[in-house]
């Protein structure tokens, strides 16, 4: 091939000159001499000419194969996540932040809660619309609930059956004592009218004949109330009739009573009975006895208040069981044997209504967003269903905050991936699901590098450049 080095793979051929030594003998004189070294000239300057066009394609090439290692590059790093805004991620200045804001605002110095004094032995302020407890006094301790029982009788009866479902009274309904709405053996009424008559006239035998078509008798009945206290929450809840008449094992806690008015006051037939001061009812017989008055006397004295039920016996004392609702705001109230539920209810009203407010926290705007495991797009956006209500202390601040679960692909539309946290600066917490507002697909190869048109055009350029780059070291080896 001759002398010369090779560069960056390309062979570059010596261009000095050659030396005397080097020129082959001759004759003819002067002349031939010259002849000859014109030629050797000559010979110089094409390989002078040669030497440049190699050195060209040695710099060419050297920048071919920078160009073509950094496309390559940029490849790759699309692979790990730089993909481009047609690969399926979500565009940088369009990306929610990983983590929101979360309010850093000082948790103020709330004054303490002025005390509260109520004659009843046990009492429990309640919000309607989370279930917290406001404030309560020996909450826990079963006392006897009287004429408060109809509550869940009620409830049962709302659940189980058809407001135009006749109900046949059984044939031993005279024998139940106390108040009553004059129910015949056999008599058919609605149960709409049965309703009305537990809970405005609070009749004992309305109740007995619920009881008897619901559930067979009084026993099984008194099982089945149980059941659902059960599932309402109530820890110490143990009722033996559908009434509230006494009975040593009857009883009930003043936490337990609240969590059942709470849940009854969710049903919008069960509102509309509790806060009705009057009802005709419709009936075969006995039609003298048409008009249930609601002994509830605390609706006609405040106009917030919309139920629920009182009580009365020697052994229970004075109960009732309240609600009022102010500016949206509605407490549930519990007195067991009081001395004045009046009183002590209207205490407990102004004391919660003061020192308690209703907030609504309006859900984030812009979606937040976490990781998804072998996910594309590699993060999920994620927003609350809606804004939330929270009872608070007035003056206090709402914070917010996100707890994720571990996310895998495939993640759904509308999948719960988290919670909405809601907390107070008493630590009182409140969660609402955050719900998916996109699909995230189960992450493949192509999907990886990004198979939008961005990906091909530049696999496309780096292709062709690394041809054209093999295409030029070939041809310069055959120049040289």
């Amino acid at each position: 091939m001759g002398s010369g080095v090779w560069e960056f793979g390309f062979f570059v051929p010596r261009t000095s000159a050659p030396r005397a030594s080097e020129l082959p003998p001759c004759s003819g004189g002067l002349k031939g001499r010259h002849l000859i070294a014109t030629a050797l000239q000559a010979r110089k300057r094409a390989n002078e000419r040669v030497a440049g066009s190699a050195r060209l394609v040695v710099v060419v090439g050297g920048r071919v194969f920078a160009l073509v290692a950094a496309l390559i590059a940029l490849i790759a790093a699309s692979a790990v996540g730089w993909a481009g805004p047609n690969s399926g991620e979500v565009r940088p200045e369009l990306r929610p932040k990983l983590r929101p804001e979360v309010s850093i605002e000082a948790v103020p110095l709330l004054p303490k809660l002025p005390e509260l004094q109520v004659s009843a032995a046990s009492a429990v302020i309640l919000d309607a619309e989370t279930g917290r407890t406001l404030w309560a006094k020996d909450p826990s301790t079963p006392r006897y609930p009287a004429s408060t029982t109809k509550i869940l009788t009620t409830l049962l009866l709302l659940e189980q059956t058809q407001p135009t479902d006749l109900i046949a009274a059984p044939l031993d309904v005279e024998t139940v004592g106390e108040s009553s709405m004059h129910l015949r053996p056999g008599e058919l009424v609605s149960a709409r009218d049965l309703a009305y008559a537990m809970m405005l006239r609070s009749a004992n035998d309305a109740c007995y004949a619920v009881a008897v078509h619901l559930a067979g008798s009084q026993e099984a009945f008194s099982e089945m109330m149980n059941a659902r206290a059960r599932e309402i929450g109530c820890e110490s809840a143990q009722f033996r009739n559908p009434h509230g008449l006494n009975d040593p094992q009857h009883q009930v806690s003043a936490m337990d009573l609240a969590r059942i008015g709470r849940e009854a006051m969710r049903r919008p037939d069960f509102r509309e009975i509790v806060r009705t001061q009057k009802w005709k009812l419709t009936r075969g017989t006995n039609q003298e006895d048409l008009w249930v008055l609601n002994k509830n006397k605390w609706l006609k004295k405040d106009a917030t208040a919309d139920g629920i039920k009182t009580g009365w016996t020697i052994p229970a004392g004075k109960c009732y069981v309240g609600s009022a609702t102010r500016n949206g705001f509605r407490v549930i109230t519990v007195v067991l044997k009081s001395e004045d539920w009046q009183a002590d209810h209207q205490k407990m009203l102004n004391w919660a209504f003061a020192q308690w407010e209703m907030q609504e926290i309006a859900a984030p705007v812009n979606p937040v967003s976490h990781k998804v495991e072998d996910g594309t797009p590699r993060e999920v956006r994620a927003l609350p269903e809606g804004p939330a209500k929270m009872v608070v202390r007035r003056g206090d601040l709402v914070r917010q905050q996100f707890e994720w679960d571990k996310l895998q692909a495939p993640v759904e539309v509308g999948q719960d991936v988290g919670q909405w946290v809601l907390s107070d600066s008493t630590g009182f917490q409140m969660k609402a699901p955050l719900l998916s507002q996109e699909r995230v697909e189960v992450r493949r190869f192509l999907s990886v590098a990004g198979s939008g048109p961005n990906f091909w055009v530049g696999a496309i350029l780096a292709g062709g450049l690394i041809g054209a780059a093999l295409w030029m070291r070939g041809k310069s080896r055959r120049f040289i």
